[in-house]
Parts: structure tokens; sequence; C-alpha cells
């Protein structure tokens, strides 16, 4: 079975690659004036394409710790709307030709290296957004790509406890990331802290908090209890250059290898994965952020009353 792995941002540099070998005087996307990664900086010339990552959703597990992963990325491109029903005119013309060059090249290939096994778009939406100067035109192509990837290999530890808590396991994998800190997160962390996003001054951040627990299954004499712990990296935006989106999802990849070293989170967990990937951009604390949250999905094993041992 092919395992094709790649990164979200090594497709969104694939992709910005692809579409600029098309932009240029008598080429496809001839009108196109700027072709970038994340959000916009205050001044832009028009027309434009920025490319957002959204979200990584594992699909299937295979054995030997192979996944098969959508990641899924936006394709926003933006005109200024300045001739009325020509405007949209032109707009339509640039969502046509961008969905040309992805069909033609939905391998994503590179010096002949496909970086992914299939690319799917999904349907068009239009409109409008005002900006302090000028209302502007913009089509949304969301994008999927298909990858299989080998997620880390797991060590797992000795027997597994019984009961633990969802604060016990906040508390073991912000420890695992704390002692990471320096090795594979690359000092690049300001803040690793349990609990909810905070009032925080030091970006990058990272947050660990638990969701909702419920009983999936039951086994004999014990309950299998299912919750999501969710992983927060947020990092400020400062100028909107593709450098802060590109370092906020390289320390993304890090966290990812962290948190699938040890499957059964220091024996407090049956199991656990990664899930769920969400990417996006917002404002914490007046501040504009890149915001990933990770979602891991792990599984207990608390013992049911009329059974006390097992």
């Amino acid at each position: 079975m092919a395992i094709i792995e790649t990164t979200i941002s090594t497709i969104l540099a694939t992709v910005k690659t692809l579409l600029e070998s098309n932009k240029g005087p008598g080429k496809t996307l001839s009108s196109i004036k700027v072709i970038k990664r994340g959000v916009l900086p205050p001044q832009n010339p028009m027309p434009l394409i920025a490319l957002i990552p959204t979200e990584e959703q594992v699909v299937k597990k295979y054995s030997s710790n192979l996944v098969s992963v959508n990641k899924n990325f936006d394709i926003f491109i933006y005109n200024r709307d300045y001739r009325g029903k020509q405007g949209v005119y032109d707009l339509e013309t640039m969502v046509d030709q961008t969905k040309e060059i992805l069909v033609d090249n939905y391998l994503l290939p590179v010096s002949g290296t496909q970086k992914v096994i299939d690319t799917r778009i999904g349907r068009t939406e239009y409109g409008t957004e005002d900006t302090d100067s000028s209302i502007l035109n913009v089509a949304r192509l969301p994008i999927s790509c298909y990858v299989r990837e080998q997620q880390e290999s797991p060590t797992r530890r000795g027997a597994i406890a019984n009961n633990p808590t969802g604060r016990t396991l906040v508390s073991e994998i912000t420890t695992f990331l704390k002692n990471e800190k320096s090795t594979t997160l690359g000092n690049k962390v300001h803040v690793i802290r349990d609990g909810e996003v905070g009032p925080e001054s030091k970006y990058p951040a990272i947050y660990v908090s638990q969701g909702r627990a419920s009983t999936e299954r039951r086994w004999t004499g014990a309950d299998a209890i299912e919750r999501p712990i969710s992983v927060d990296l947020l990092s400020k935006i400062q100028r909107g250059a593709d450098e802060e989106l590109t370092d906020h999802l390289d320390i993304v990849e890090n966290m990812k290898t962290v948190l699938e070293k040890d499957p059964s989170i220091n024996s407090y967990a049956w199991d656990s994965e990664i899930s769920n990937i969400q990417y996006g951009a917002g404002v914490q604390n007046n501040d504009l952020v890149y915001r990933s949250s990770i979602t891991m999905l792990t599984t207990t094993r608390d013992l049911t009353p009329d059974h006390p041992t097992i």
C-alpha cells in the first residue's frame, strides 16, 4: 500500500508553486497579481489568491500505524468590486482557471514526485468583503487532499490504570509537551499550560483542555470512557507574511510527533489517537492569531460498581 506523506504546509507550498508557475503575461492566471499563504496583510494588490488551511481528518486506520487522512484548505480569490457585473465575471473566470490547473495536476507533482493521492474540489462560494478602502468580490474554493501516512511508532507503558480522571490525562499530556519543549518543539513555544486559553501576551502558546466524556461501550466488569482532549496552539500574526503561517504549521507537526509517542498516556489510557485538527485565525485578547486545535480521542477504563476488580 503506497504511503504518500505530505504535511498541510507542504501541500500549501506545492499549490502556491503550481499556481505561481501559471501566473504572468500570456499564462492561465495572467490577471493575478499575488499568490500567498495565510491571512491578508493590510495592503494588497488585486486580484489576489490566498491559501488557508482548514482541517485534517483521519478517515481510516490500517495496521502498523498507517492512516488515511484528508487534508483540507480553502483557496480564496479576491478582486476589487469596481466594475459591477464585469468584476463578477472576471472573478468567475479566475475561479475556472484555478480549477483547471488543479484538475490537470491533481496529484500535486513536484519534480516528478506526487505529493498526494488525490485532490478534490468542492462547491465554489461567492460573496463580498468590506475593507477600509473598498469592497472586494471573493470566491472560496474548498479543496480536499487525500494522503496516506505513517504515524509515530508508539511507546506503550506497563499495566493500564483504572478510573483515571480527565484532569489526570490533561496533566500528563501537558507534561509530555513541556518535556519536549527544548527538543521536539525546538524551543519555539513560550507557554505550555493546562486549561482553557487565557490572557497571554507571549506567543506561541499551547493550551491543553478536556471535553465531555461519554461511555461508548462496556467491557466485562468495566466501562470504556471516551474523552476528547483538545491541544490548542496560538501564534501571533504581525505582518500577514507567509512565514508566520508556515512557522505555526511546523509547530503543529512537532506537536503531533509528541502526542503520538505514547498512546497509553503514561499508562493512564487504554488508547489515544489524533482524530482531527482544526486550523483557523481570529482575535485573542486583542491580538490577531493563528489557532490550531488538535483533538485527541482517549479511551480509559473505569471499573463499574458491581465488578470491583479487573
